[in-house]
């Protein structure tokens, strides 16, 4: 037994997932009580995406031993992506109460929460975490965003800040405080920190739009056409790439190129552009 359970462990961690579910269920033929082999079966099935039933198997482990902290968390975690926040949230909760000092469950609750609307309690949960994981990364970046969602701008700078001194290779981190820098207004360090979020993730498409943005705010309208020429290279064909189109047209309108930035204004906001002719008088 102690052999299967083994290979089903290893299965499960070289990702040959197909092969783990049959171990893991070969086991609880034999021995369905195993709290264990149902806990990192429903993890299976949450990474296979079969969140019903992953539900199942963390419930059927918490029936098992009703004080098992990683289940109940493990169930937050399903019933979250199953949209299913209020259950998530007591879930969570009831992992805390568990085991107060468990600084996933104080994160997973803040994320919860966040979603929820309910952005104080987030920040208290992000804080909690933090107090016990003083360089949980991405506890520092969550609150730093839930601080901006809050309007603490300069409370979350210090967040995103602090976040980077952590792990400075993080680039969505240094679009998140480029973000914030510019509703402080102030644009110059914004454009630094989006700079560096690219150099990071070169292929980062919302970060090269806002740094364009940025550009043109800040009347550097020639590295703006750079910006958005260099984004529209390699953006998928979705909404954003409709709402970079748009705003590249509008730049083009500044520089007096009228017929392309109208082009570019009806491509990206779906509208029709008449253009006028013009007709010699005899």
């Amino acid at each position: 037994m102690k052999i299967t359970f083994n290979q089903a462990i290893t299965a499960h961690k070289e990702g040959r997932l197909e092969e783990a579910e049959s171990l893991y269920r070969s086991i609880l033929k034999k021995q369905p009580t195993n709290l264990g082999v149902n806990n990192n079966l429903g993890v299976l099935l949450q990474d296979l995406n079969r969140l019903g039933e992953a539900e199942v198997s963390y419930r059927k482990a918490i029936k098992l031993k009703p004080d098992y902290v990683e289940a109940h968390n493990n169930l937050g975690g399903v019933l979250k992506e199953l949209n299913k926040l209020d259950e998530a949230e007591a879930s969570y909760k009831k992992a805390i109460e568990l085991k107060p000092e468990y600084v996933e469950a104080h994160y997973n609750l803040g994320v919860t929460l966040k979603n929820l609307g309910r952005l104080d309690e987030a920040e208290v949960s992000y804080r909690k975490a933090i107090k016990l994981k003083p360089d949980y990364v991405e506890a520092h970046n969550n609150l730093g965003s839930v601080l901006k969602d809050l309007n603490k701008l300069d409370e979350a700078e210090a967040s995103y800040r602090k976040t980077i001194k952590l792990k400075p290779d993080y680039a969505e981190v240094h679009y998140n405080l480029g973000i914030t820098l510019s509703e402080l207004g102030r644009l110059d360090e914004a454009e630094a920190s989006y700079r560096k979020g690219i150099k990071l993730k070169p292929d980062y498409a919302e970060i090269y739009f806002n740094l364009s943005s940025i550009l043109k705010r800040l009347n550097k309208f020639d590295e703006a056409e750079v910006c958005y020429r260099q984004v529209l290279s390699f953006v998928a064909n979705n909404d954003l790439r409709k709402k970079i189109i748009a705003s590249y047209g509008k730049l083009l309108m500044i520089l007096n190129k009228h017929n392309s930035g109208l082009k570019f204004i009806a491509e990206g906001e779906g509208i029709i552009v008449f253009m006028q002719k013009k007709f010699e008088v005899i």
